[in-house]
């Protein structure tokens, strides 16, 4: 449950951070394209870990619970981020 929680306030700074990229780079392509990066990594971070489960005799090791749910957290707070930030984007075009 608490980590539920951590969600939300996980997400203000990755906004900050897509709204840092938007504010000091020519255009709007470059936030798209870092989405485009930091999304694929982490497809392949989660898919690499899906394979090891899978493999006969894993074992997460003393923390693996936790850094799993930390990278779930940031994994949600990053999509929820740029969801938001996609959808303004969309707003803001729209308007013209």
């Amino acid at each position: 449950m608490l980590d539920a929680l951590l969600i939300l306030p996980m997400t203000i700074p990755v906004l900050s951070v897509l709204f840092g990229i938007a504010w000091t780079t020519p255009s709007w392509h470059w936030v798209v394209g870092f989405i485009a990066l930091v999304s694929s990594g982490l497809a392949y971070l989660w898919i690499t870990h899906w394979i090891a489960t899978q493999r006969p005799g894993y074992k997460e090791g003393p923390a693996g619970g936790l850094g799993i749910i930390l990278i779930g957290n940031w994994t949600i707070a990053f999509f929820i981020a740029a969801g938001l930030f996609i959808a303004g984007l969309i707003w803001w075009h729209s308007k013209d």
